[in-house]
């Protein structure tokens, strides 16, 4: 078994020392914030989808021309000159080429890969030369300014063609990763193919009970089923879309009763019925009557993951409970005086709140004995959070004033939009949402929520009814592309620019204040 098939067939994506995310220097990005290590391992820590960025950075790595020098400027022919010597023994890949099938040329045209993909029979490109062009094809969707905004319906639909007839679980994942993505950057334009076409695809493979499918490729299906409903469905009515939900719990409960559960499967599920509950909550006008029976009815469920002994399992469900909380209804039962008696010291809540409060202070207290020093303050943060979450929640309508100090939203962790702002975000509804979203657009993600507005909608929890949507976005589009680092023409700009635009924009907003207090 192969290095690459080892960490694909493995539970998780992560490797000692907290794992990484993959070669940053095997291949070209476009100026895109970093992620601070809070938002990393909080949005992060307990899903393995970075595994597949790493192995396709590692694929890419195994092209035959260097491409950090050629991705920034579109030419291909900038290699470097030593790019020869690195790579003395013919590759797979270089046969082909000398076939006269693939050229440098091809390794930096989307259209061009998608044709030697789809055009160009398999004894002419072999299957590891495959893997190489579909890795190659979306590190260009990914990190190349001309490609990453640009959808095309022909390349969608040639996409979903090349997963159907994948013959690899290499091949199948990375045509799924490519897929998702081109997509998910306009569902405008691509919902009807993405409903019609792609995700009763990957429903067909979701619900098989035996082991056509592998674990790694139906992990994969789910957080990639749950992420396109997101960009697809967010907004409308959402109806009918229970079944859904209703399909991801009985895989965990499958699994759960299984003798060798999935830990990438269930955490995989437990984020996506997270993602229905808030497709639920947004499109049907937040908080209802409706939304707390189905809340009501699947908690039961939820909590009893909980008690479950893997450490991930744990932690996606706790986060799931958390944003039960966040989405109920805690003052439904004032509005119907026949339904509720006023005099009860106690409002609805989606569970039993002292029995769930209870099993999180001991998994708080118990922690985890096999994890490491750092993943288990990671951990205990998780517990705690959720705990003030549920407690701020259950309080918030009870003697306000009294109570404001004393329960508090937890700042759950910071999301960085761009090299000087990022956001507070205390809502779980926005952390599930960010994480499919990373899920989808990879090393693009931050380009993509500053960019395209179409992402943009889709991160945080629209207020309804005057409540606080658990996150500081109020500022969120006057971020402007210069201070991303982006000229108007979307050419990546060098840092002293950068710095030179930003410090001058300081200093024009610095002198219209100035101004203003004068003249006022």
């Amino acid at each position: 078994m192969s290095d690459l098939q080892r960490r694909l067939l493995s539970p998780s994506g992560k490797t000692k020392g907290g794992g990484s995310r993959g070669s940053s220097r095997s291949h070209s990005r476009v100026s895109t914030p970093g992620l601070s290590d809070d938002e990393d391992s909080y949005l992060n820590n307990d899903l393995d989808f970075n595994q597949l960025d790493e192995l396709l950075a590692k694929k890419l790595g195994e092209l035959s021309v260097e491409p950090s020098r050629t991705s920034r400027s579109e030419n291909p022919q900038s290699t470097s000159p030593n790019s020869s010597k690195k790579l003395k023994e013919p590759s797979d890949l270089d046969q082909v080429k000398r076939n006269k099938e693939i050229t440098n040329q091809d390794l930096y045209s989307t259209d061009n890969l998608i044709s030697s993909l789809t055009s160009t029979s398999r004894t002419q490109v072999s299957q590891e030369s495959r893997e190489l062009l579909l890795a190659q094809l979306f590190n260009l969707y990914t990190t190349s300014s001309r490609y990453q905004h640009t959808y095309d319906e022909f390349q969608l639909e040639q996409l979903i063609r090349v997963f159907i007839n994948a013959k690899t679980e290499n091949e199948k994942l990375f045509a799924l990763k490519c897929g998702a993505y081109m997509g998910a950057i306009d569902t405008k334009e691509s919902s009807q193919i993405i409903v019609d076409e792609f995700l009763p695809l990957l429903k067909r493979d979701i619900i098989v009970d035996d082991d056509s499918v592998s674990v790694t490729l139906k992990a994969n299906y789910i957080m990639a089923f749950s992420s396109l409903l997101l960009v697809v469905m967010d907004g409308s009515g959402c109806y009918g879309i229970e079944e859904n939900s209703e399909m991801f719990l009985e895989v965990i409960e499958g699994q759960l009763n299984s003798k060798n559960a999935s830990t990438s499967i269930v955490v995989n599920s437990l984020q996506s019925v997270g993602i229905i509950l808030t497709l639920i909550y947004s499109g049907r006008g937040g908080p209802s009557s409706s939304l707390n029976d189905y809340l009501i009815e699947i908690a039961p469920r939820v909590v009893a993951v909980i008690d479950h002994p893997d450490f991930q399992i744990q932690l996606s469900a706790t986060k799931l409970i958390g944003l039960i909380y966040e989405l109920f209804d805690y003052d439904e039962g004032n509005e119907d005086e026949e339904e509720y008696d006023e005099s009860e010291a106690f409002q609805p809540s989606p569970y039993h709140d002292e029995e769930i409060l209870y099993s999180l202070r001991e998994l708080y207290n118990k922690g985890n004995k096999k994890t490491s020093k750092r993943d288990k303050s990671d951990t205990k943060s998780v517990f705690k959070d959720v705990i003030q979450s549920i407690e701020y929640y259950l309080n918030q309508n009870k003697e306000p004033d009294r109570l404001q100090d004393i329960y508090v939203l937890p700042t759950l962790t910071r999301l960085k939009i761009s090299r000087t702002k990022s956001y507070e975000i205390s809502s779980w509804f926005t952390i599930l949402r960010v994480s499919s979203l990373r899920y989808l657009f990879g090393a693009a993600f931050h380009t993509q929520l500053l960019r395209n507005a179409n992402i943009k909608k889709h991160v945080f929890k629209p207020s309804f009814n005057g409540l606080n949507s658990g996150s500081h976005e109020e500022n969120f589009d006057d971020i402007d592309d210069d201070e991303y680092g982006y000229s108007s023409s979307h050419s990546p700009l060098s840092d002293k620019k950068k710095t030179q635009m930003l410090q001058k924009k300081r200093s024009e907003k610095a002198r219209e204040r100035v101004h203003s207090d004068f003249v006022g």
